[in-house]
């Protein structure tokens, strides 16, 4: 692990500068690093600080039986907070517990055949190489979380020694999450060739009819499986509400699952979890950029509408607080991020890209202030930005030096900033009135 530990402070540094290749040299080190029980922890730990560069490269990662068992749920893992169950996610802080509790309950032998799969696999893609490896790992892996959970289920210390050995009842309920997708691995693999690349934006007739056809074969073995497929296809969508054209006429078929027990119940479940994972990320005080922030306030608020009118009122109610909750930090992040110090940030000198930026956030946040009760605040800050425009082009014009021309040319491009500026902050046809304003003060 010396290798690893020698390049990690370079990493956190300069992740997003460093090339490709040290990226994904580094990345198969620590997949390979991470197979052994010595270096696994650490591994871990450095994937997890170079995630965000891989989730935007997407190199080509080694095939390792822990990456492959779990390829069929790896579009739902989601960060390593895990204070309380999420439907429709899994921690990554879940992964390690679960795979030391298959590894111990696995016959001799059988971690040797899986990492000779791994070796056998060929294929141009990584994809090709994980299903190839999967076809072994995936069914000997199913039956014996099986077993595990079967024996939970009908013996209360069985259980609890697990949830002792997973560290929580949430990463249990997880456990069992990853129980019903690692049995769905079939249907897993068609979803994935259904619904690829993700995101997927509108659902074409034939991947509505195809994840159909997945749920109605499940529906006639009258496995849990149905439940397993819409969570498969729920974080491969853009837009998460497609998924309720999958259960259009199959409202009332039984989930599987004793909480959510029809399909349509369950799907509202799925949807009520992409509410909770947003709003978790809102409020987990991560510190994010001005775009950031409007972005995903303007995300969270439209998701918000588009669930209380899809699932209808009963639903709707039960994610009240939720929705409350994370719309008062959602304002306390914009009032702060973003309109705290806009005044100071758009008419600075000499910095005109953060300028620009800021601009753009401000116009975004046109969007969301109505919503959040941020109006006034927004319309105040605006109204002084623009003003001071006005002022930074006055006091130059009264301190330009050269000839006339020079003076003329700064004064053009001094005209020109401040009405992009507001182009991007309030529109073109503010943009336009600040410019013949300007031009008619100090045009000439």
């Amino acid at each position: 692990m010396t290798d690893i530990a020698a390049e990690l402070s370079e990493i956190s540094e300069k992740l997003f500068t460093l090339q490709r290749e040290k990226v994904e040299r580094l990345a198969r080190l620590l997949e390979t690093s991470r197979e052994q029980a010595a270096g696994a922890k650490v591994a871990d730990a450095a994937l997890d600080l170079i995630r965000p560069r891989l989730q935007i490269e997407r190199p080509d990662r080694v095939t390792t039986p822990l990456r492959v068992f779990c390829w069929p749920f790896e579009q739902l893992l989601a960060g390593n907070r895990i204070q309380q169950r999420i439907i429709g996610r899994i921690s990554r802080a879940t992964i390690r517990p679960v795979w030391s509790l298959l590894q111990a309950h696995l016959q001799g032998g059988v971690e040797a055949e899986w990492r000779q799969a791994c070796a056998d696999a060929s294929g141009a893609h990584e994809r090709a190489r994980t299903i190839a490896a999967g076809a072994v790992i995936w069914p000997a892996a199913s039956k014996a979380l099986v077993r595990i959970r079967d024996r939970c289920r009908s013996d209360r210390a069985e259980r609890a020694a697990v949830v002792e050995q997973l560290g929580s009842d949430a990463l249990y309920e997880e456990f069992e999450d990853i129980v019903g997708l690692m049995v769905a691995w079939e249907d897993a693999v068609v979803v994935d060739d259904l619904l690829s690349p993700v995101p997927v934006g509108k659902l074409a007739d034939a991947q509505v009819a195809g994840v159909g056809a997945r749920l109605d074969a499940a529906a006639e073995r009258g496995t849990p499986a149905l439940a397993h497929i819409v969570m498969l296809v729920l974080p491969r969508l853009e837009q998460s509400y497609e998924v309720l054209r999958l259960v259009q006429g199959r409202e009332a078929l039984a989930s599987g699952l004793a909480s959510a027990p029809t399909l349509m119940a369950f799907t509202h479940r799925l949807l009520a979890g992409s509410l909770e994972r947003m709003a978790e990320d809102i409020s987990s005080g991560a510190p994010l950029t001005d775009r950031a922030v409007t972005r995903l306030g303007r995300r969270f608020l439209d998701e918000a509408r588009r669930f209380d009118t899809a699932v209808g009122p009963a639903a709707a109610q039960s994610m009240k607080g939720v929705v409350a909750a994370a719309r008062g930090r959602l304002r306390d992040m914009v009032d702060d991020v973003v309109l705290n110090d806009a005044i100071a940030v758009v008419t600075a000198d000499g910095q005109p890209a953060e300028a620009e930026q800021r601009a753009k956030a401000l116009r975004t946040c046109r969007q969301i202030s109505d919503d959040l009760g941020l109006t006034d605040a927004l319309d105040d800050a605006t109204g002084k930005i623009r003003s001071a425009l006005l002022e930074g082009v006055g006091r130059r014009a009264r301190t330009a030096e050269g000839s006339a021309d020079e003076r003329r040319e700064a004064m053009v491009a001094e005209i020109g900033h401040a009405t992009r500026l507001i182009e991007l902050m309030s529109g073109a046809e503010d943009a336009y009135a600040l410019y013949r304003e300007l031009n008619r003060r100090y045009g000439s």
